[in-house]
């Protein structure tokens, strides 16, 4: 009994809370009329967002330089003795070798956030310029003109020590790139 008194109180609900508005104009004699305005708008439909993003990877290989061995006389036990002198220092050999430069040629305005992992104890990678933040590439684009493209560019520079028996080139960590739209993204530190 409950179920029936449920269905029928679920029916009534339905019934009454689907209808529509419908306006109804009521003609009494012959001849008479009606009339209902048609209405119309126009919307603009937006384009729909297309990415292209080029990066530009430089070799991203380094070259560890120990610090100078040099060699000191010592006239009391009449024989050289080895010294470091100086700090080792990490070299690229090409300017642009340590550079990731990142080019939007979307119609929407991109942030790119490089981030660097490195995975050999005792190096670390600083990024210079890790947040880029590009223009839409369609801003001030017509039937007649063209847009342009932003770019940007990060250097990624090492320090520490790489261990003297690492003679061939070895990965030592990686470096990544995560785009977004720019009205969603947060500042990095």
């Amino acid at each position: 009994m409950k179920k029936k008194v449920l269905s029928l109180c679920m029916a009534a609900a339905l019934v009454l809370g689907s209808g529509t508005a419908a306006m109804a104009d009521t003609l009494t004699s012959k001849g008479d009329s009606t009339r209902k305005n048609v209405t119309g708008k126009y919307t603009q439909i937006e384009p729909a967002t297309v990415y292209k993003v080029d990066v530009k990877w430089g070799s991203m290989d380094f070259t560890y330089q120990g610090a100078d061995t040099v060699r000191h006389w010592n006239p009391e036990t009449h024989e050289y003795q080895e010294a470091l002198e100086g700090t080792g220092k990490w070299l690229f050999f090409n300017e642009g070798d340590n550079a990731i430069t990142v080019t939007n040629y979307s119609n929407k305005a991109i942030t790119a956030t490089i981030t660097a992992k490195i995975e050999t104890e005792g190096i670390k990678a600083d990024i210079l310029d890790p947040v880029i933040r590009l223009e839409d590439a369609s801003k001030g684009a017509s039937e007649t003109t063209a847009g342009t493209a932003s770019s940007g560019t990060a250097k990624v520079s090492l320090s520490g020590d790489l261990d003297k028996t690492t003679t061939a080139n070895t990965k030592i960590g990686t470096v990544t790139i995560a785009f977004a739209d720019t009205d969603t993204t947060t500042e990095q530190p």
